[in-house]
């Protein structure tokens, strides 16, 4: 369906380019969302929460075992990560 000839899918893509408040909020819900279909449910469900702001992931996990895993494969987390990310490639991962 088309307004004023753009698709509903520019007009959504304005929308949250323009508006950085959903721009935000879009993003930080999308990592999270990609980190969790990533990494499978076992680690979703030690993962109490997933942010992204300036560049860096920070993932706040509730195992200290699976906590110190992830540490130790950080760079292919990364890598993985941004293979996935649509926009807004990571520089940094950060396991808490």
């Amino acid at each position: 369906m088309t307004h004023d000839g753009k698709n509903i899918k520019d007009v959504l893509g304005d929308l949250f380019t323009n508006n950085k408040s959903l721009s935000k909020s879009y993003n930080q819900y999308s990592v999270e969302q990609i980190w969790r279909n990533s990494m499978g449910e076992l680690i979703s469900q030690y993962t109490s929460s997933v942010r992204f702001a300036k560049g860096t992931i920070t993932v706040y996990i509730s195992s200290a075992s699976l906590k110190q895993e992830l540490v130790m494969h950080k760079s292919q987390l990364l890598e993985r990560l941004n293979q996935l990310l649509p926009y807004n490639k990571a520089t940094d991962i950060i396991i808490r």
